[in-house]
């Protein structure tokens, strides 16, 4: 077979990504959702601008020696710039109680349609569902809607012709793709 002939072989091949859904794949897939998305660079922004904020209030009421309003602004302070942490808590609180929690999750993905099934469920959806994708260092998220994604990191993938065909796969299929590093 030919070189062009395996090509376009290939290409018909369904594109195969499984992986196992730890708590530790959900944690990077919802890092890399926060650092490359459009939400997640908003959320970001607000949580460090309003900790700042009710910092920089806070050490001057108490640099005025004002403590009674100093105190809370410090607290709102910490709430702010602490809730990555309860964020991650969260997080860990609701992969506990996912049903598809550490169980392998396997994606199929073609020129048509996007599968995915595990031991506890499986769904199909058409390209046209997928609004946009980014690709980050680490994987592809997918987003059918701007609050949900699909994660497929590329420890998932059998090989790295699998992953650039996907990302010509996405391109030609999604009109909002774009690629972080």
């Amino acid at each position: 077979m030919g070189y062009k002939a395996e090509s376009l072989h290939r290409m018909d091949k369904p594109i195969i990504i499984s992986f196992r859904w730890s708590f530790e794949e959900l944690l990077l897939a919802h890092k890399s959702h926060m650092r490359f998305s459009k939400l997640g660079r908003k959320f970001r922004r607000i949580i460090f601008g309003g900790g700042m904020f009710f910092l920089a209030l806070g050490i001057v009421f108490a640099a005025q020696r004002n403590l009674a309003p100093a105190f809370p602004l410090f607290a709102l302070a910490f709430g702010f710039l602490a809730s990555p942490l309860f964020l991650r808590r969260a997080l860990r609180k609701s992969y506990a109680q996912k049903p598809d929690r550490d169980l392998v999750v396997t994606y199929e993905i073609s020129a048509e349609r996007l599968a995915v099934k595990s031991e506890v469920a499986s769904s199909e959806m058409l390209w046209r569902t997928i609004l946009r994708v980014h690709r980050v260092p680490q994987g592809f998220l997918l987003y059918p809607t701007d609050h949900m994604f699909h994660w497929l990191p590329i420890t998932g993938f059998r090989d790295a012709a699998d992953v650039e065909r996907l990302a010509q796969l996405a391109k030609s299929n999604v009109q909002d793709y774009s690629q972080k590093t």
